[in-house]
């Protein structure tokens, strides 16, 4: 599981106990300083230390709790609560990401393809719904996790996706077996 310490001050210092815990349980350890503005991508994080509570969380730490990834503040905890909290958080699912169905998919690619402007609805970190007519760029998966790039650069998981132009995503799910 790859560790991403997002830190928002310069001078946080990373406990040791994070370190040693993720050393201990084979962890990738990433630290990045990054501002409250400056938001990390969603198929980057499994597990997110944050140093403290945020007085107004960002859109994109909300994002990242709507996916179902786990977020561990450190303030105020002692060594053995962290060390806890890390082990849970390390044993939930990385994600609560919904499949899409194969043909919904395509419709995706033929707009990438086709380089047309499309119509979304879709659904915003806080659960509030968005329209927004844009242009898709590229089709990623990660770990799982299907993602399609709009013409800004922001990176949509798909099953945020309600509708695009007009085509209702109606939550059935293709799944190849053996």
């Amino acid at each position: 599981m790859r560790i991403n310490i997002y830190r928002i001050t310069p001078y946080f210092q990373v406990d040791a106990a994070i370190e040693n815990w993720a050393v201990k349980n084979d962890h990738e350890l990433i630290i990045q300083l990054a501002g409250v503005a400056s938001p990390p991508e969603l198929f980057e994080i499994d597990l997110l230390v944050m140093e403290s509570e945020l007085a107004e969380e960002p859109e994109w730490l909300q994002e990242i709790r709507r996916a179902g990834r786990s977020v561990v503040v450190l303030a105020g905890k002692t060594e053995e609560e962290l060390v806890a909290e890390l082990e849970a958080a390390s044993e939930l699912p990385r994600s609560n990401y919904q499949p899409i169905d194969c043909g919904y998919y395509d419709y995706f690619e033929a707009a990438i393809v086709q380089r047309r402007a499309v119509e979304l609805r879709y659904l915003l970190p806080d659960g509030q719904e968005r329209r927004e007519n844009t242009q898709l760029r590229n089709l990623k998966t990660a770990q799982s996790e299907e993602f399609v790039q709009l013409a800004d650069g922001r990176w949509l998981r798909l099953d945020r996706i309600r509708e695009l132009d007009g085509i209702v995503n109606t939550g059935e799910v293709c799944l190849i077996s053996p």
